[in-house]
């Protein structure tokens, strides 16, 4: 039973796009709020 969750475990902070996202997801809802697009535009 140990085995499973040390792999579960490190399942997600092994994986890069598993971990990068579930890492991220204040960055989505940031950018949704400032749409970067804005920030280029407006310069």
């Amino acid at each position: 039973m140990e085995t499973g969750n040390m792999y579960a475990r490190p399942s997600h902070r092994v994986p890069a796009p598993g971990g990068v996202r579930a890492t991220e997801p204040d960055l989505p809802p940031v950018n949704t709020t400032q749409p970067p697009t804005t920030q280029l535009e407006s310069p």
